[in-house]
């Protein structure tokens, strides 16, 4: 799980300071808040869908970054309502990898998500391999 946050942050920062040169380089120790929306564990009644799927919500300087959108359409979009997220103002997502555990919810949150507010989740971002 550490090594996820990691990731999670690195990719966060970097895209955030990529599409807004403005807020320059994050300082280490940068607070990033991980919401993990859609994952294979599961277990605790009443805490979400699990699945066989990946999608978190990223929360750094005040903007949010939807990294991949799960395994199933209805999964991200159920667990967001239940823990009370609004995903309405995510305008960022990053694809980490073209595979279907990752990339099945898509159209349904940007139809969903258009629904509230046109523009939300408009074009994913595609990780790119260092």
């Amino acid at each position: 799980m550490q090594r996820l946050r990691f990731t999670c942050t690195m990719v966060a920062l970097s895209i955030i300071a990529l599409s807004d040169p403005a807020l320059g380089s994050p300082e280490p120790g940068t607070a990033v808040k991980v919401t993990v929306l859609s994952t294979m564990l599961a277990g605790n009644p009443g805490r979400g869908i699990g699945e066989w799927g990946f999608a978190a919500l990223l929360e750094v300087h005040g903007r949010r970054l939807l990294l991949d959108t799960g395994g199933r359409p209805e999964t991200v979009l159920r667990n967001a309502d239940e823990l009370g997220i609004d995903l309405s103002d995510v305008i960022d997502l990053v694809i980490t990898h073209n595979h279907g555990d990752h990339t099945a919810g898509l159209g349904t949150l940007r139809r969903e998500l258009a629904k509230k507010r046109p523009g939300s989740i408009p074009h994913p971002r595609r990780a790119r391999h260092l």
